[in-house]
Protein backbone atom coordinates (compact mmCIF):
# COMPACT_ATOMS: atom_id res chain seq x y z
CA UNK A 1 0.00 0.00 0.00
CA UNK A 2 1.43 3.42 -0.78
CA UNK A 3 -0.49 6.72 -0.16
CA UNK A 4 0.83 10.96 -1.07
CA UNK A 5 -1.05 13.43 0.48
CA UNK A 6 -0.03 16.91 -0.60
CA UNK A 7 0.11 18.86 2.82
CA UNK A 8 3.34 20.29 2.51
CA UNK A 9 4.32 17.63 5.78
CA UNK A 10 4.33 13.67 6.48
CA UNK A 11 2.83 13.68 2.75
CA UNK A 12 3.89 10.27 1.82
CA UNK A 13 2.70 6.59 3.70
CA UNK A 14 3.16 2.90 2.95
CA UNK A 15 2.25 -0.30 4.45
CA UNK A 16 4.55 -3.67 3.52
CA UNK A 17 3.55 -7.03 4.64
CA UNK A 18 4.10 -10.67 4.44
CA UNK A 19 1.10 -13.07 5.58
CA UNK A 20 0.42 -16.33 6.39
CA UNK A 21 -2.84 -18.41 5.15
CA UNK A 22 -4.92 -14.95 4.27
CA UNK A 23 -4.84 -13.22 7.60
CA UNK A 24 -7.33 -12.10 8.92
CA UNK A 25 -10.04 -13.14 6.00
CA UNK A 26 -9.96 -16.90 7.10
CA UNK A 27 -13.18 -18.47 7.42
CA UNK A 28 -14.86 -18.00 11.13
CA UNK A 29 -17.09 -21.39 10.49
CA UNK A 30 -14.17 -23.93 10.53
CA UNK A 31 -12.42 -24.32 14.22
CA UNK A 32 -8.58 -24.29 14.55
CA UNK A 33 -7.60 -22.28 11.41
CA UNK A 34 -4.67 -19.91 12.13
CA UNK A 35 -2.66 -16.68 10.20
CA UNK A 36 -0.60 -14.87 10.89
CA UNK A 37 1.47 -11.31 9.19
CA UNK A 38 4.59 -9.85 9.55
CA UNK A 39 4.43 -5.77 8.79
CA UNK A 40 6.43 -3.02 8.35
CA UNK A 41 3.89 0.50 8.85
CA UNK A 42 5.36 4.27 7.74
CA UNK A 43 1.59 6.05 8.24
CA UNK A 44 2.07 9.83 8.04
CA UNK A 45 -1.06 11.20 8.61
CA UNK A 46 -0.52 14.05 5.92
CA UNK A 47 -1.33 11.17 3.16
CA UNK A 48 -3.99 9.00 4.70
CA UNK A 49 -7.68 10.39 5.62
CA UNK A 50 -8.43 7.12 7.68
CA UNK A 51 -6.12 4.13 8.59
CA UNK A 52 -7.09 0.95 9.07
CA UNK A 53 -4.27 -0.26 10.75
CA UNK A 54 -5.43 1.53 14.15
CA UNK A 55 -5.61 -1.49 16.35
CA UNK A 56 -1.84 -2.06 15.78
CA UNK A 57 0.08 1.18 14.40
CA UNK A 58 -1.69 4.67 14.33
CA UNK A 59 -1.32 6.95 12.03
CA UNK A 60 2.20 9.00 12.71
CA UNK A 61 3.80 5.79 13.69
CA UNK A 62 6.36 3.86 11.94
CA UNK A 63 7.73 0.64 12.56
CA UNK A 64 6.95 -3.24 12.60
CA UNK A 65 3.88 -4.97 13.62
CA UNK A 66 3.32 -8.66 14.04
CA UNK A 67 -0.30 -10.17 14.22
CA UNK A 68 -1.81 -13.44 14.47
CA UNK A 69 -5.50 -15.05 14.03
CA UNK A 70 -6.52 -18.58 15.63
CA UNK A 71 -10.53 -19.93 15.72
CA UNK A 72 -10.84 -21.23 18.69
CA UNK A 73 -14.31 -22.80 17.77
CA UNK A 74 -16.75 -22.64 15.09
CA UNK A 75 -17.38 -18.77 15.13
CA UNK A 76 -14.92 -17.17 17.37
CA UNK A 77 -11.67 -15.75 17.24
CA UNK A 78 -8.78 -14.50 18.77
CA UNK A 79 -6.74 -12.25 17.72
CA UNK A 80 -3.26 -10.79 19.07
CA UNK A 81 -1.23 -8.01 17.15
CA UNK A 82 2.20 -6.05 18.39
CA UNK A 83 3.94 -3.09 17.38
CA UNK A 84 7.23 -1.87 18.01
CA UNK A 85 8.35 1.41 16.61
CA UNK A 86 8.71 5.32 16.45
CA UNK A 87 6.60 8.71 16.05
CA UNK A 88 7.11 10.45 13.32
CA UNK A 89 5.50 13.33 13.97
CA UNK A 90 6.48 14.23 17.66
CA UNK A 91 9.95 14.08 17.74
CA UNK A 92 10.87 10.11 17.09
CA UNK A 93 9.63 9.09 20.23
CA UNK A 94 9.43 5.33 20.64
CA UNK A 95 5.75 3.53 20.61
CA UNK A 96 4.80 0.12 21.07
CA UNK A 97 1.32 -1.42 21.64
CA UNK A 98 -0.03 -4.85 22.21
CA UNK A 99 -4.38 -5.32 20.80
CA UNK A 100 -5.68 -8.63 21.75
CA UNK A 101 -9.52 -9.04 20.93
CA UNK A 102 -11.89 -12.83 20.89
CA UNK A 103 -15.08 -12.16 18.94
Amino acid sequence: MYAHGNQGGHNDAWNVELQFRGNPWIPVDRAHLFSAYLGYRYLAPDALIKSNFGDGADEGQKGIEVGMFYNLMKNCQYSLKFFQGHSITNNNQKRSKVFTSLA
